[in-house]
C-alpha cells in the first residue's frame, strides 16, 4: 500500500507535528508512505527513508489572490504525481492542501482521498473578506468529494455539519496525538524561572486569533505582582505585544521568548500554562501542557478545549468554569482571565488537584493510540474508529 501524506510545509505548526509523527508511524507499520510540500520549510524530523516531493517551492507571503488561483494548477499537477508514483490513498492537511488533494480527485486521480479538517471553519472564515468568502465556497464544493474527513474535535465535525451541510457520514473525529514518552523523559529547564515567582507560561503564533493580548492586559488587573508569564512563539504581532508590555508597565512580569524546539522543557519547569485562542481545531499544547502536569487556563473557545476539558457542551460559554483540570473563561473576558489567574494560583489544593488529575488525562492522547487509530480509518474505509 501507498500513500502520500499532503501539507504545505513541517514548519512549527501542531498539524505540522502530527504529520511528522504519522508518517514515521505508518513507515513504521510497513506503509510505503511519503510527504508532499509546497514550501521547504522542515522543522521536524522526519526518517531519512521516507520520501519528500515538493509540488512547489512557494513564497510563503505570496497574496491570497496568487494562492487563490494557482489551486487549479497546483490540483492538476498533483493529480499527475499520485498517478506517477501509484498511490493509492492520499491524505492531506489544513486548507490549500485539503482543496488540492480534493481537486486532484475531481480531475480524476484515481485514489482514496482523505482530509483532516484542523480549524473551526464557521469561526475561521465567518467574515466578509475575500479570504473568507472563497474558502467558505471552497469547503461548500469540495469537501464533499472527500472519501473521509478527518476533524480533529468533535466540534470542528459538528460545524461542518451544521453550517456548511456535509453529510455527516463522511465526518469522523480523531484527536491530534501528543508524543507523551517524550514529553515525560524531557527534564526540565534549569535556572530559566525564578522561583520566587508563580510562573505561567504560554505558547502558540502570535496572531490575533491566539489573542495574547488578553493573557497581558489580564495579567495587569491581577493583584499580586510576584506572578510571571513566558510567552513561546513567533508571528506578525510580535511588535504590538513588546510595545504593549512597555505601556503597560510589565516589562518585569510578561517576556516574549520566540518560537523554542525545545519547548518541552520550558513547559516542564513552568507552574501553570495560560492559553487566550479566540478560536481553535484541537489545541496540542493544552495536551502537551497537561502531560507536562501543568493547571491549565484557558478560554472556552470552539473547539477543542472544552472536549480537552470534559466540560459538557451544554456548559454556558459566558461564565467561568472550574474542572478537575483548570478552568475554562469566556473568550476575550480580562475580568474572568484575572480572576482565573488568581484562583489556581492562590488554591493551592486546588492547584495540587489538577497536577495529578492532569497528567492522567493527558494519556488518552498518547501517540501509539491516536495514530493506530489514523491508520485504521485510511486504509479500512471510513467508519468511526
Amino acid at each position: 500500500m501507498k500513500i502520500s501524506v499532503l501539507i504545505y510545509s513541517l514548519d512549527g505548526g501542531g498539524a505540522e507535528r502530527v504529520v511528522a509523527q504519522l508518517v514515521s508511524f505508518l513507515s513504521e507499520n510497513g506503509i510505503d508512505v511519503c510527504i508532499v510540500m509546497m514550501n521547504d520549510t522542515v522543522v521536524y524530523e522526519i526518517p531519512k527513508s521516507i520520501p519528500i516531493y515538493y509540488l512547489e517551492k512557494s513564497n510563503p507571503k505570496e497574496s491570497g489572490f496568487l494562492k487563490f488561483f494557482k489551486l487549479p494548477y497546483l490540483g492538476f499537477k498533483y493529480k499527475s504525481f499520485l498517478k506517477q508514483q501509484k498511490i493509492e490513498i492520499s491524505v492531506s492537511f489544513l486548507s490549500r492542501p485539503n482543496y488540492i488533494n480534493l481537486l486532484s480527485k475531481w480531475y480524476g486521480s484515481g485514489v482514496r482521498t482523505f482530509i483532516s479538517e484542523r480549524s473551526n471553519p464557521t469561526a475561521q472564515y465567518s467574515g466578509s473578506s475575500f479570504h473568507s468568502k472563497i474558502n467558505s465556497f471552497l469547503i461548500h464544493k469540495l469537501f464533499v468529494k472527500a472519501d473521509g474527513i478527518i476533524a480533529n474535535s468533535a466540534g470542528n465535525g459538528n460545524e461542518l455539519f451544521n453550517n456548511f451541510a456535509i453529510p455527516q457520514h463522511l465526518i469522523t473525529t480523531i484527536h491530534n496525538p501528543i508524543d507523551l514518552d517524550t514529553i515525560q523523559n524531557t527534564l526540565a529547564i534549569k535556572d530559566f524561572y525564578d522561583t520566587n515567582y508563580y510562573n505561567f507560561i504560554s505558547v502558540g503564533r502570535l496572531n490575533e486569533g491566539k489573542n495574547h493580548e488578553l493573557l497581558i492586559r489580564s495579567l495587569l488587573q491581577v493583584a499580586n505582582k510576584k506572578i510571571r508569564l513566558y510567552i513561546f512563539g513567533d508571528g506578525p504581532l510580535q511588535g504590538f505585544l513588546l510595545r504593549l508590555i512597555v505601556d503597560l508597565k510589565l516589562e518585569n512580569q510578561v517576556f516574549l521568548n520566540g518560537f523554542s524546539k525545545d519547548i518541552f522543557s520550558y513547559l516542564k519547569g513552568a507552574d501553570a500554562f495560560l492559553f487566550g485562542s479566540n478560536h481553535e481545531g484541537f489545541p496540542n499544547v493544552l495536551i502537551e501542557a497537561m502531560a507536562s502536569e501543568l493547571p491549565i487556563i484557558t478560554t472556552n473557545c470552539p473547539s477543542g478545549p472544552s472536549e480537552i476539558m470534559q466540560v459538557s457542551s451544554s456548559e454556558q460559554f459566558e461564565k467561568r468554569v472550574r474542572t478537575a483540570y483548570g478552568i475554562l473563561v469566556p473568550v476575550g473576558n480580562r475580568l474572568e482571565m484575572s480572576e482565573a489567574i488568581d484562583e489556581i494560583v492562590s488554591d493551592k489544593d486546588y492547584n495540587s488537584l489538577c497536577k495529578k488529575n492532569v497528567l492522567i488525562r493527558s494519556r488518552d492522547f498518547r501517540n501509539d493510540c491516536i495514530l493506530g487509530q489514523y491508520l485504521d480509518y485510511i486504509t479500512q474505509g471510513n467508519s468511526n474508529p
